[in-house]
């Protein structure tokens, strides 16, 4: 069992706040949770502004406000995939430019154009939910075809049907 969650950032957050006033959401974060029993400590697995990496729940929510959190059923085999690959690819920068680019996106879509990200960069950085939709995909869940167009929205809905398909 993993759970893919979404928050947002306590207290005085103008980032945050941002985010969510552009994605239309109560929340302008998105991370995986892990239960580690050989530490008995759950892990969060996240990309911040410092980078990719995992820090422990505690610690996450004394700055994170979470607001919606999905348990999703998971194979032991799939479990160890995801872990082998969140450990892989944690220490890999933030992918700050790639946020400007979803703004770029968006701002084209109100003149009806449609635009790519012009900061893609694969897999060499990532934003929150790109790494979320990505860590989810290497597991062989479906998602987008450009994981640089990714946004929170998105995200989240690729969960909902995951989190839907597993209680059917």
């Amino acid at each position: 069992m993993i759970t893919v969650g979404f928050s947002r950032h306590k207290g005085f957050a103008p980032i945050s706040w941002i985010i969510m006033l552009c994605e239309h959401t109560p929340f302008s974060h998105a991370y995986i949770k892990v239960r580690s029993e050989s530490l008995d400590r759950t892990l969060v697995y996240q990309a911040t502004g410092s980078g990719v990496h995992f820090i422990g729940s505690a610690m996450f929510e004394e700055s994170a406000q979470v607001i919606e959190e999905y348990e999703m059923p998971m194979p032991s085999e799939d479990r160890k995939k995801l872990l082998q690959w969140c450990v892989d690819n944690a220490g890999k920068p933030y992918g700050r430019l790639q946020v400007i680019g979803i703004g770029l996106i968006r701002l084209a879509k109100l003149f009806g154009l449609r635009i790519s990200n012009p900061f893609s960069n694969g897999n060499k950085a990532y934003i929150c939910c790109e790494l979320v939709t990505a860590a989810l995909e290497h597991t062989g869940m479906a998602g987008p075809d450009d994981l640089d167009q990714v946004d929170l929205i998105a995200t989240r809905d690729m969960v909902r049907l995951v989190d839907e398909k597993s209680k059917t």
